[in-house]
């Protein structure tokens, strides 16, 4: 039962029980249906507002999917962590690998600096340098710091 039939309901039984508005119970009981039935058709309204909103977010949501989907274009079956395993990456270069001495991840890259660049190696996961790369292309690989 919705809540403006329940304040319906219960005006009728107040009309039943005879309440007149000339003694002060009857006004009470009538101001008390009159903010009933008002407090019902803005609820009802709410719950129109709040129905055509969950629509629109609907609508919204599959919205944004299609647009990722466009835009990002990922197919969790195109690549697999294990795809590259395998793969021997020193056929590409100079190609490098060194641990971090702040976190111990592994961390590889190429040594392909141009002659008179100075590249510092920074590991993605603590942000420590791990290796610079000079102006006379040796590689400066930074050791982790001893507590004192």
């Amino acid at each position: 039962m919705a809540i403006s039939e329940r304040v319906a309901y219960l005006k009728g039984l107040a009309e039943g029980l005879g309440l007149q508005e000339k003694d002060k119970t009857g006004k009470f009981y009538n101001e008390l249906m009159s903010l009933l039935e008002e407090m019902a058709l803005v609820v009802d309204y709410l719950q129109d507002e709040k129905d055509e909103l969950e629509e629109y977010l609907d609508a919204l949501d599959e919205d944004l999917s299609d647009v990722e989907d466009v835009v990002f274009d990922l197919d969790d079956d195109e690549f697999d962590d294990d795809d590259f395993e395998d793969y021997d990456f020193n056929t590409l270069g100079n190609y490098m690998e060194t641990e971090c001495p702040g976190c111990g991840e592994t961390i590889a890259y190429f040594d392909d600096a141009e002659e008179g660049d100075s590249i510092d190696i920074i590991c993605p996961n603590c942000g420590d340098v791990v290796a610079s790369i000079g102006d006379d292309d040796d590689i400066e690989v930074t050791e982790a710091e001893e507590d004192l």
